[in-house]
């Protein structure tokens, strides 16, 4: 079983000892993030580590619980993850909460959500794990992610302003700022810079599109109500 005492648990540690992690929020970037880190730790000490997953609104508590418990040929960890867990969770609170108290050392259970309530299950999972919460950064926030998102994942570089502009325009879920971060990277070229001129020009012409179709939609709407108008006074 789990050992305790081992070191300080904090809401923000994940790593080869995690025994139980949640991941909650709205932002799937910052779950994948996280979810990679915990993954790559287990990999690192106990060799490559594959995810069993099972929806938490249709799986049973002995689906989760033997998987965890039971000894694989194939893997020396376990990764069992449940997404949808606060249903999970919901139907099998004291069964987790027990759990939670005194989990096995040959595997980590993953518990991903959009929405998680607060209870006495948290203070056991803190002790023996971590408990994230994966929400939109601020603005600054995400700019600041960009920055450090070009250089470790996309071979570029982008200046400050430049990735607050970007933030300007599209927002801060971070999965729709890295889809348009490759895409620069792409269009400035293999380890050239991303400058503001490149975001404008970028998503300028998606700006322009969206106006002229707003524009367009308003024009038939007011085309139609005219030729309406017409329809009815000629009766």
């Amino acid at each position: 079983m789990a050992k305790r005492g081992t070191r300080k648990s904090t809401s923000k540690t994940l790593d080869a000892t995690t025994r139980i992690c949640v991941l909650h929020g709205t932002e799937q970037m910052r779950k994948q993030e996280a979810f990679d880190q915990l993954r790559s730790a287990l990999s690192d000490e106990h060799g490559e580590v594959e995810p069993i997953i099972f929806d938490g609104q249709t799986a049973t508590l002995a689906d989760v619980f033997d998987e965890l418990r039971t000894f694989s040929l194939m893997q020396a960890h376990k990764l069992v993850v449940v997404d949808e867990a606060d249903q999970f969770v919901k139907r099998f609170r004291e069964a987790m909460e027990r759990y939670a108290k005194d989990p096995v050392d040959s595997g980590t259970l993953v518990l991903r959500a959009v929405r998680w309530n607060r209870g006495n299950l948290d203070k056991a999972i803190e002790k023996v794990g971590a408990i994230i919460k994966c929400d939109p950064p601020k603005p600054p926030e995400a700019a600041k992610w960009l920055v450090d998102r070009a250089k470790s994942e996309h071979d570029t570089t982008i200046d400050k302003d430049a990735a607050q502009l970007l933030v300007d325009r599209l927002g801060v879920h971070l999965m729709k700022l890295d889809t348009e971060l490759g895409k620069l990277a792409a269009m400035v070229g293999p380890g050239q810079p991303i400058d503001a001129d490149a975001v404008m020009a970028a998503t300028g012409r998606a700006s322009d599109e969206q106006a002229w179709a707003v524009q367009e939609a308003v024009l038939e709407s007011m085309l139609s109500a005219r030729t309406a108008a017409d329809a009815a006074g000629g009766m």
